[in-house]
C-alpha cells in the first residue's frame, strides 16, 4: 500500500499513474451520461491498475464504444475519441438536406447508361424504314388503283379541248337537250369509253374526260388532280352550255372525283353513279384484310360525305356479280342518299354497258329504293 495515502477524512487517494488515469477515465466523451465512478485495483495482481466499473462496463457494451484500455489513454487519444464521437450523427438529430431529383431505378442501372445513345439511333432508324414504308405504300397504291393506256385511237369520238389542252374526247349534237359529263374508271383511257354511248340518249351530248396522265393528257394520276380536273372540266360545260342542264355520269372509282361536285355553287342537275363506292378505304380493306388501309390509303374518296348536302336526283346501279366493288358498297351508297334511285343490274363490274339494264337519262329513275 506504499502508493495509497489516507487523508484525515480517510478516503484513500490514488498517486501517481494511477491517479491520473482514474481522472482520465472520469472525463472521458466515450462514456454518455453522468461520470461514473472507477476504482483503483489493489490486488496482488493489479496494483495501481484502474478497474473500470460495472456501469461504465454495461454502458459501453450498448454503446458501441471501443473496450477499455489504459495504453489509450493519452492526448492523443482522448482527441482521437472526440472526434470519432463528434463525426457521428446523433440518433436524436434530423439531417437537413436541399431538394433532390427522385431518378428512377431503370435509369441508374449500368445497361441503361451505356445504350442509351444505342436506344436513340435504333428509334431514329425505326422513324426512317417506317417513313420509307409510307412512301413505298404511296408509290404502290397508285400502280394498283391506277391503270392508265396512252394510245392515240379515238373510236370515232372527236377531240374535247379547253384551249391547247386536250381534256377529253366527246359525241357532240346539235342543240343538245341535255349535256352530260362522263369520268369513267381507273383503266385505259377516255377514248376506249365509246361503248357507253348507246346508253344515252341521242339528243344528249357526252364528254368522256381524260385523267391526267391518262392518253395523251400531262401530268400524275391522284385524288388530288382527279378532282382538279373534274371540277375544271365541268365549270368549262357549265359555262359553255349556260342554258342546258348539265348533268354528271360515272364509273367505278370515276365516283368519287364525281361526287365531289356536288359542293359546288351550282351543281349538277342530276348524278348518275354506276357500279360506285361508299368510301374507297371500304372496298381496300375487302381486298387487304389485314393491313390497315385507312392509315395507308392516301387517296381516298367518301361519297357518302361529299353527297351528304345534295338534293338533286341521283341514281346509282349496283352490279349484283361485282367482285371488284362489291354491290353492298353501291347499295350502302344509296341508302345514305335519301332521294336516291337503286338499281340491282345482272353481270360483274365491266358487264353494265352490254347488259341493256343501265339507261342513262336525265328525267327518269324507277328502281330499287
Amino acid at each position: 500500500m506504499a502508493n495509497a495515502d489516507v487523508s484525515p477524512g480517510g478516503v484513500a487517494k490514488s498517486r501517481g499513474p494511477a491517479l491520473a488515469m482514474a481522472k482520465s477515465v472520469a472525463k472521458s466523451p466515450t462514456l454518455p451520461g453522468p461520470v461514473a465512478k472507477s476504482s483503483v485495483d489493489n490486488s496482488p495482481g493489479g496494483l495501481g491498475q484502474l478497474r473500470p466499473s460495472r456501469d461504465q462496463v454495461h454502458r459501453r457494451a450498448f454503446s458501441g464504444s471501443v473496450p477499455f484500455r489504459r495504453n489509450d489513454d493519452t492526448a492523443g487519444g482522448r482527441q482521437a475519441r472526440r472526434r470519432s464521437v463528434d463525426s457521428q450523427p446523433s440518433s436524436h438529430s434530423r439531417q437537413i438536406v436541399g431538394p433532390r431529383t427522385i431518378q428512377h431505378p431503370l435509369m441508374a442501372h449500368p445497361w441503361f447508361q451505356l445504350n442509351l445513345v444505342r436506344m436513340i439511333k435504333l428509334l431514329l432508324l425505326v422513324l426512317v424504314v417506317v417513313a420509307l414504308v409510307l412512301v413505298g405504300c404511296a408509290t404502290a397504291q397508285r400502280k394498283l388503283l391506277y391503270y392508265p393506256t396512252h394510245h392515240d385511237g379515238a373510236n370515232g369520238l372527236v377531240p374535247w379541248r379547253d384551249g391547247d389542252l386536250l381534256i377529253g374526247y366527246a359525241r357532240e349534237v346539235a342543240n343538245p337537250r341535255n349535256v352530260w359529263l362522263m369520268l369513267h374508271g381507273n383503266a385505259g383511257q377516255a377514248s376506249d369509253r365509246a361503248y357507253a354511248l348507246p346508253c344515252f340518249a341521242d339528243d344528249d351530248s357526252v364528254y368522256i374526260m381524260e385523267y391526267p396522265g391518262y392518253g395523251a393528257r400531262p401530268g400524275s394520276p391522284s385524288k388530288t388532280s382527279f378532282n382538279a380536273a373534274a371540277a375544271a372540266a365541268y365549270r368549262s360545260l357549265r359555262k359553255r352550255f349556260a342554258d342546258k342542264p348539265v348533268c354528271v355520269v360515272a364509273e367505278s372509282i370515276g365516283s368519287g372525283p364525281a361526287c365531289t361536285l356536288a359542293s359546288l355553287s351550282l351543281p349538277p342537275d342530276k348524278f348518275v353513279l354506276i357500279v360506285p363506292f361508299d368510301t374507297l378505304a371500304g372496298v381496300a380493306a375487302d381486298h387487304f384484310r389485314y393491313l390497315p388501309v385507312t392509315w395507308m390509303l392516301r387517296d381516298n374518296w367518301n361519297n357518302i360525305a361529299a353527297l351528304a348536302g345534295y338534293r338533286g336526283p341521283v341514281e346509282i346501279f349496283g352490279a349484283e356479280a361485282d367482285t371488284i366493288i362489291p354491290i353492298r358498297h353501291a347499295r350502302a351508297l344509296a341508302q345514305s342518299v335519301p332521294q336516291a334511285v337503286f338499281h340491282r343490274i345482272r353481270g360483274g363490274h365491266n358487264d353494265w354497258s352490254t347488259s341493256g339494264e343501265v339507261v342513262i337519262r336525265a328525267n327518269g329513275g324507277n328502281g330499287e329504293t
